[in-house]
């Protein structure tokens, strides 16, 4: 009897270890459809070429470019939340399919802000030194927000705003999470509790587990072919016909970048949990 037991146990392990919907690794739910969306609606893709020639210039700027990215989420979040300001939810659809509005994403998402502060901002930038903060009408205005993470960045010696022999410059990697923590704290949104942790090494699997958890995923990439030294955001991943793909905001397309595991790099990785 005991035998029979062991036998039937046996054969049900089996039976779930051949369910790719109940296995841990994305090798072997590599042929499930689907994925996670969570923050797909609430992704933003500003890039660094939208703010390079603000002020006196910037290079090496990945960085504060993912922080408003970052912050632009969140507040789009924390807008769904308390049913504010629908409209600026993203014109991205869950599925990765394009917008429906093209024209007015791009538009959105490329650089063609008014702007109503830049210039002030920027005078302030390059003259007292102190931080400039933006109003709450001002808070989600990119090129506001820009100028507040870099100078924060530059306030703390987080973000170098030079690139020596190539190498030498923008923002400290081991830092980043202290520099997010305090972007988001200065972009003066208190609804939201954030928390913020840095994990080790980058795999396909880690990030699809940091993503299924309800993560933003913040990505430090090293030696990519593509990106080289990188800092992005990851908004979320699907499997689609029989490749997993993740959902990037890399800083350098107006819009989604689509990779496979092979693409999306070494390096390090912070999470965003939010509530």
């Amino acid at each position: 009897m005991i035998r029979n037991v062991l036998k039937w146990a046996g054969g049900e392990r089996s039976k779930k270890a051949k369910s790719p919907a109940q296995t841990g690794t994305g090798a072997q739910r590599q042929y499930t459809e689907g994925g996670s969306g969570k923050w797909i609606p609430f992704a933003s893709f500003c890039t660094t070429g939208q703010f390079m020639k603000l002020g006196k210039g910037y290079v090496q700027h990945c960085g504060p470019t993912a922080a408003v990215n970052l912050i632009r989420s969140l507040e789009k979040y924390a807008d769904r939340n308390a049913g504010q300001n629908a409209d600026r939810k993203a014109d991205y659809c869950a599925d990765g399919n394009a917008n429906r509005n093209a024209g007015q994403y791009a538009d959105r998402n490329t650089g063609q802000y008014p702007g109503r502060n830049a210039g002030k901002y920027a005078d302030r930038l390059a003259g007292s030194g102190k931080s400039a903060v933006p109003g709450n009408r001002d808070r989600t205005d990119p090129e506001n927000l820009f100028l507040m993470c870099a100078e924060i960045g530059r306030r703390t010696r987080i973000y170098w705003n030079t690139k020596i022999l190539g190498r030498f410059g923008g923002t400290s990697n081991p830092l980043t999470g202290i520099y997010l923590r305090r972007c988001l704290r200065a972009s003066g949104d208190a609804s939201l509790k954030v928390r913020i942790r840095f994990h080790v090494r980058i795999t396909p699997d880690a990030v699809e587990e940091a993503l299924r958890s309800g993560a933003i995923v913040y990505l430090q990439v090293y030696g990519h072919p593509k990106y080289k030294n990188h800092h992005m955001l990851c908004y979320g991943f699907r499997y689609k016909g029989g490749r997993r793909e993740f959902l990037l905001a890399d800083g350098w397309s107006p819009g989604p970048a689509w990779v496979g595991d092979k693409e999306i790099g070494h390096g390090h990785y912070l999470t965003i949990h939010c509530n």
